[in-house]
């Protein structure tokens, strides 16, 4: 799901409402977002797999009335709209569960949903990204990378581990942090 035109191509897919393998492909693309934004505004264990498989089941229903039109909008929006409304009415049911009462009225507003959105957003790219990434770099290299960045270790204390020089630490950290960029940035512009 590299190439420019798959995301539409698989938006037009899923359209149709029929095609299995592209259902898989959507579930597979979207699953870590849509868990990560649901743990990120409360919902943990089977409540975040509920919201996983509502926001699947509502996407299912408005697919075939879904057209992809870049100039109105991306299917982002489109998709956040519709996790918002599910991860809203689940943590609507579970306060009302708790207090004894109804739930609120669907509308409410989440103002913390847009800051976990674009947070979990950037970390699907991220994750999408070394996915590829693990399949184009050494692995010393890719070791040195993470434990450079995610570890935040001392480069001297890394390049000694792994037996290469200080030097190549930096280089491989720059060269891999300049390909993550052209990776993300790609699959920026796929979405539209």
């Amino acid at each position: 799901m590299n190439s420019l035109s798959t995301h539409a191509s698989l938006l037009a897919r899923l359209s149709r409402g029929d095609d299995e393998a592209a259902w898989d492909a959507c579930f597979a693309r979207y699953r870590d977002l849509i868990l990560g934004v649901a743990r990120r505004r409360g919902c943990v264990g089977a409540d975040a797999e509920d919201v996983l498989q509502d926001v699947f089941v509502e996407l299912g229903k408005a697919m075939p009335r879904f057209l992809y039109d870049s100039e109105r909008g991306r299917f982002r929006g489109f998709l956040k709209t519709i996790a918002g409304r599910v991860i809203g009415k689940h943590l609507r049911r579970r306060d009302a569960v708790a207090n004894g009462s109804l739930p609120a009225p669907e509308g409410s507003a989440d103002p913390e949903l847009e800051a976990a959105w674009e947070a979990e957003w950037r970390q699907h790219h991220l994750r999408q990204a070394m996915l590829v990434l693990r399949n184009e770099v050494r692995a010393t290299d890719l070791r040195a990378f993470e434990a450079v960045t995610h570890g935040q270790r001392d480069p001297r204390t890394v390049a000694s581990e792994l037996g290469i020089s200080v030097d190549s630490v930096y280089q491989t950290k720059s060269r891999i942090m300049r390909r993550l960029r052209e990776l993300i940035a790609a699959q920026v512009a796929d979405e539209g």
